[in-house]
């Protein structure tokens, strides 16, 4: 049975009142593939770690840490290979990337294709990148999910490799006991505050917490307290007060408690400074005077070999009987070695004939 001409008409009235809306409502410059619309389901990824099962089939969206580009493919269980897909590792969001422990457990079964729009653009991130991720879960091989990516974008939020050059800076000194290494690690804590005003929230309190620690092995409680209020840990103190531009500094004392060409009050036996001598205006102040030269001192004796050495003490008697003269020995005639002659050889051994002689081997000079 034909459809009534009332109902024709009415359907042909919504198509183009369905058109004319599309043509006036242009698309978002924000949209495409990575519109609200298109992000998955926002999870942990350390909860999708946990129980993968509960999360097979969907898009997920979840924030981590870019690591680096891996090569961990299983062909024979999964449908990622090295042909067609690229594969890289990221760590769980809020992971304390400065320990040794978060930093060995990353996450290494993400897969992007290598025909993806994104390929190359992820694959160019840097170490300790902090992303948002959508993915779906196409494996699950013992225990372990494996992720193809759908796509991804840097945070408004970071982490980044400044600010973990201070952590690890930082974990260094801290495991050093005294208050030299505490000072340091102190420092470079509240460095990686001061280095990214964008901080990731999960991050600033990690770091906070560090930092309180190092100030707490310092015995500065108070300060600590402070960092983990959220608050700098100098707020509060007291600073100084600054010195006026043109107010000139007080003069610091010598030790006898006078500056230079000042009147010294000398005390009297009453117990009471005696007056001050006013010194006439227009008068010039005495020269000082230069210290008195000593005198010379006496020339030191040389000892000559053979003397007898005299006291020369006050007040202690002395020989004065001058010693009698040396009397040079008369010189000896040099030592000659004796002459030794030895007697003369015989021409003949014992017997009157002379040893027979060994002949020499031919050729031998």
């Amino acid at each position: 049975m034909p459809a009534p001409r009332w109902a024709l008409r009415v359907g042909v009235l919504a198509a183009l009142l369905a058109a004319g809306a599309s043509r006036g409502a242009p698309l978002r410059a924000d949209g495409g593939w990575w519109s609200d619309l298109d992000k998955g389901q926002g999870v942990r990824l350390a909860d999708v770690l946990e129980s993968p099962e509960r999360h097979r089939g969907r898009a997920l969206t979840f924030t981590c840490v870019f690591h680096q580009q891996e090569r961990e493919f299983n062909p024979l269980r999964t449908r990622f290979n090295s042909e067609r897909y690229a594969n890289i590792s990221v760590w769980p969001d809020g992971a304390a990337l400065w320990k040794p422990g978060d930093f060995a457990r990353d996450f290494p079964f993400l897969y992007v294709a290598r025909n993806g729009p994104q390929k190359d653009e992820l694959l160019r991130y840097e170490t300790f990148t902090r992303l948002e991720v959508t993915a779906r879960i196409e494996a699950v091989v013992d225990g372990s999910p494996f992720l193809e990516v759908l796509g991804a974008r840097v945070t408004g939020h970071r982490l980044g490799r400044k600010v973990m050059d201070y952590m690890l800076r930082g974990e260094v000194y801290g495991r050093t006991a005294g208050a030299d290494a505490q000072t340091l690690a102190a420092e470079n804590f509240q460095g990686a505050l001061d280095a990214a005003p964008d901080l990731a929230p999960v991050y600033v309190t990690l770091v906070r917490e560090r930092l309180a620690e190092a100030l707490r092995n310092l015995g500065r409680n108070d300060e600590a307290l402070r960092v983990l209020a959220g608050q700098s840990a100098t707020s509060g103190s007291e600073e100084p007060e600054a010195t006026a531009p043109n107010e000139p500094s007080a003069p610091t004392l010598p030790r006898g408690g006078s500056l230079p060409g000042e009147d010294v009050e000398q005390p009297t036996t009453s117990g009471f400074p005696a007056p001050r001598q006013p010194t006439p205006s227009g008068s010039p102040a005495a020269p000082s005077q230069p210290p008195p030269i000593p005198p010379p001192s006496p020339p030191v004796p040389t000892y000559v070999p053979g003397e007898s050495l005299r006291p020369s003490l006050p007040g202690v008697p002395t020989d004065e009987t001058p010693p009698a003269p040396r009397v040079p020995s008369p010189p000896q005639p040099p030592l000659l070695a004796p002459v030794i002659v030895d007697p003369p050889l015989p021409s003949t051994p014992p017997g009157g004939r002379p040893p027979v002689r060994k002949p020499r081997l031919a050729g031998v000079k």
